[in-house]
């Protein structure tokens, strides 16, 4: 437990874990072998599969350990709360 009383996951005895869910998909630019390998419709992405199997895999994280999903946000949005977060650590005493 923390000086201040706050549990941190660091604490816990069991993992943590923040995720976020895959709403901003694309298998238009084939980034590996395998996708070279598939057509242009084989690599298309199913939204809907995608997020079943999100579900799935948040569950398979929970049973076994502390699971937050996360809002996603736009691109746009996501680079000031990515700044915040780094310039609180580097503020944060060691």
């Amino acid at each position: 437990m923390s000086p201040t009383g706050v549990l941190k996951p660091a604490d816990m005895e069991s993992p943590a874990f923040l995720v976020a869910p895959p709403l901003s998909l694309a298998g238009d630019v084939p980034n590996n072998v395998y996708m070279m390998e598939l057509s242009d419709e084989e690599r298309a992405v199913d939204r809907s599969k995608a997020i079943r199997q999100f579900a799935k895999f948040v569950e398979a994280l929970s049973a076994d350990g502390c699971t937050r999903v996360r809002a996603a946000l736009p691109a746009a949005a996501a680079g000031p709360v990515l700044h915040q977060q780094r310039r609180h650590r580097a503020a944060a005493p060691s």
